[in-house]
């Protein structure tokens, strides 16, 4: 994923993020997955749509981590229930 964002002093960057998916089975997601930034509620939006059309069945866990742990803690933002 690459981040971009402009302060309010018109400083701009772009940062590059690697994810790592962990699969446990057979379940696997092929989608697309897209942050979209919602400044007035200081949030991002996660979209993440199907490539293939195929059903999905299981959890999603959204986690976070920073430099404050050196990237060795992580923190579960959201785990949501799929059947579709």
């Amino acid at each position: 994923m690459e981040l971009t964002y402009t302060t309010n002093n018109a400083y701009v960057e772009t940062l590059t993020y690697n994810f790592v998916i962990i699969s446990y089975g057979i379940d696997r997601i092929n989608a697309t997955i897209t942050a979209t930034p919602d400044e007035e509620n200081g949030s991002i939006r996660i979209n993440i749509q199907s490539s293939d059309n195929s059903n999905f069945f299981g959890n999603l866990t959204i986690r976070r981590t920073s430099s404050e742990s050196d990237f060795h803690y992580w923190e579960d933002v959201r785990t949501e229930a799929y059947f579709t």
